[in-house]
């Protein structure tokens, strides 16, 4: 598989981890950051430590792209510990929900687990996706790497400018009244929309609620 570089924007509650859930489904080694400790990721969370040891007292097992795992954290402190992993072990995708949690706004210096991951990831098949409600919360490291954007509603007048030289004035036009789960998707030069509400009742059996933030669990 190719490595990606995917952000996902959008306001509270418009769907964007919800896309991220579904998105994150296709690969089959995965390391996730979490705060919320969402089931919906499929992944064992642990503190930085256990994980470490884990995956190290087996890394010739780990090292085979063939072999599966899926770990998460919840601590923002132990984001570096699993960047580590994902460049060393390879084949695999690093996902971050709260960006704002783990790069303060206008880093100017990536910390070194990020610039392996950025500028060297490909080498070894990493891809990241990077969770944030603002396309300024994104490190321009990130952005400027991106193949892929996917945008929920958004108002802010910078974020849409920036948004503006991937998905064009027609469509940055409408995300201010982008409905609530439907999403904008640029993926390397094609563009789409669409509402994900019913694969994300297909694939976990939750029916999203277009007229508020609750969801319920499908009978």
């Amino acid at each position: 598989m190719n490595r990606e570089v995917t952000i996902i924007l959008g306001k509270t509650g418009y769907g964007k981890s919800w896309w991220s859930k579904l998105y994150i489904q296709k690969f089959s080694r995965r390391f996730v950051y979490d705060p919320a400790m969402s089931a919906e990721y499929q992944v064992l969370y642990e503190n930085g430590a256990e994980i470490v040891a884990d995956m190290t007292e087996q890394g010739e097992h780990f090292l085979n792209p063939e072999n599966s795992f899926s770990r998460g954290i919840i601590d923002h402190n132990e984001v570096d510990m699993i960047g580590c992993l994902a460049f060393y072990f390879a084949n695999n995708i690093m996902l971050i929900e709260e960006v704002s949690n783990v790069f303060q706004k206008g880093l100017r210096e990536l910390p070194q687990w990020a610039k392996r991951i950025i500028f060297y990831g490909r080498h070894k098949a990493v891809s990241i996706a990077l969770i944030a409600q603002r396309a300024s919360s994104i490190p321009i490291d990130f952005r400027s790497q991106a193949t892929r954007i996917i945008s929920f509603q958004q108002h802010e007048y910078d974020d849409v400018s920036w948004l503006e030289r991937f998905f064009g004035k027609e469509h940055c036009r409408s995300m201010p009244t982008l409905q609530k789960f439907t999403c904008l998707d640029y993926d390397n030069g094609q563009i789409g929309q669409y509402s994900i509400i019913d694969r994300v009742q297909s694939t976990f059996g939750v029916k999203l609620d277009i007229g508020n933030d609750a969801m319920v669990e499908c009978p």
